[in-house]
């Protein structure tokens, strides 16, 4: 599993929109506290 800083992600969005003529959708799901907390130091 692969693991993206919030700021990736947005930074990555909007750079495929940009390439994509604005067909890009970026779909996000939830996760576990401990993945968060382990992986991005967030509590």
């Amino acid at each position: 599993m692969f693991t993206r800083t919030p700021g990736q992600l947005a930074m990555l969005g909007a750079t495929l929109s940009e390439l994509s003529g604005g067909r890009f959708t970026l779909g996000l799901g939830v996760s576990t506290p401990s993945i968060v907390q382990g992986w991005h130091g967030v509590n």
